[in-house]
């Protein structure tokens, strides 16, 4: 096996440990950051195999004091340490002092509880009674709108008549009244 980070090109033997017919295992260090090409010769036959490349970074090394102190706040906060995923979900969730609650289930009757409410409400009718600052403040309802065409127009003081704005132009200026929110 031949190393080819860095320049440097050397070859290597290795010893392979047979494991049973048919079947052998070998191991090599890796340096992080280096690329390793290497070949297997198995009688006659040579299989070239690589490029190879060890994982680097600070994910991937495992100093002592490092791991010390994920375990550390493993057992601070309760956890377990795993090596077999599938084993984790056949054990319960287990409830710490500091657990979060689930607010779904509180908010979903919280919303059953106002929809049934409304629906109520609506079935029967019911209005919510008019406060005093609320009749004091009120705005005028559309019943107030000003008479049809074929009521007398009103009469400036001189005695003259003020034309009166079509159906549409009135429409108009309630859609707009409306709009300033008046």
């Amino acid at each position: 096996m031949s190393g080819t980070g860095g320049g440097s090109s050397e070859v290597e033997t290795l010893v392979w440990e047979r494991l049973e017919p048919g079947r052998f295992h070998a191991e090599h260090p890796l340096r992080s950051g280096e690329v390793y090409r290497g070949a297997v010769r198995a009688g006659t036959s040579v299989l070239p195999f690589g490029p190879i490349a060890a994982p680097g970074g600070a994910e991937w090394s495992f100093e002592r004091p490092r791991v010390e102190e994920l375990r550390a706040v493993s057992r601070a906060s309760g956890g377990v340490e795993r090596t077999v995923l599938a084993s984790v979900w056949e054990e319960g969730r287990v409830a710490t002092r500091n657990s979060v609650r689930d607010l779904r289930p509180a908010l979903l009757w919280c919303f059953l509880f106002v929809f049934l409410l409304e629906a109520l409400v609506s079935r029967i009718g019911w209005r919510l009674p008019e406060l005093e600052l609320r009749r004091r403040l009120a705005v005028p309802s559309p019943a107030a709108d000003p008479a049809p065409e074929t009521a007398i127009a009103p009469r400036t003081p001189e005695g003259e008549e003020v034309p009166r704005p079509a159906a549409s132009e009135r429409r108009r200026t309630r859609f707009a009244r409306a709009k300033d929110g008046r």
